[in-house]
């Protein structure tokens, strides 16, 4: 943000989570001897889905669902660009979840 002179927005935002949570993305180290490895398709033929990890291309056809518990967010208190929360001045968001609570909570909150 220093070298290009923005801003840091006070509009709300969302936080987009990356839950790779693979090392290979079903990819091995080596290709199989028996496979060319020189296309991949799950849809394929055995020549494109040979170079993919076993269960690999039935683990993309389920959906996945994940579960955070928790995200760490950082800013600077002592930056009055940064305002700690989502509750700003600009935007008194705390107000207004306070009084509509039902539609940020499920039964089993």
């Amino acid at each position: 943000l220093n070298e290009t002179g923005a801003e840091v927005s006070t509009e709300p935002m969302y936080i987009l989570l990356n839950t790779a949570i693979s090392s290979q993305w079903g990819f091995p180290e080596k290709c199989p001897s028996n496979c060319p490895c020189k296309t991949y398709n799950c849809h394929g033929s055995f020549a494109e889905t040979c170079g993919f990890s076993g269960g690999f291309c039935d683990m993309l056809a389920r959906p996945a669902q994940y579960k955070v518990n928790w995200v760490r967010v950082y800013q600077d208190k002592n930056d009055p660009k940064q305002k700690v929360g989502c509750s700003t001045p600009e935007r008194p968001t705390r107000k207004f979840i306070e009084a509509h609570a039902k539609r940020y909570k499920q039964t089993s909150d």
